[in-house]
């Protein structure tokens, strides 16, 4: 469910145009977030990769976290 979702993992999988989830995925970050981090099993990259949307950018934000 979404309420057992990261922060990071919910900005990943945002689906706004415009590149709403790869800069809010680079905000995160850049905050200090932990890309490892997990709820539900899942880290953020595994969620952008499974329900997240069609963004290329979000693979270089996830690549250099």
């Amino acid at each position: 469910p979404a309420h057992c979702r990261t922060p990071l993992q919910r900005a990943a999988m945002c689906r706004v145009p415009e590149g709403a989830a790869a800069q809010g995925t680079r905000l995160l970050l850049a905050a200090g977030a932990d890309a490892s981090a997990k709820a539900g099993g899942s880290t953020a990259l595994l969620c952008a990769a499974d329900d997240g949307p069609d963004d290329p950018t979000l693979a270089a934000v996830n690549a250099n976290s």
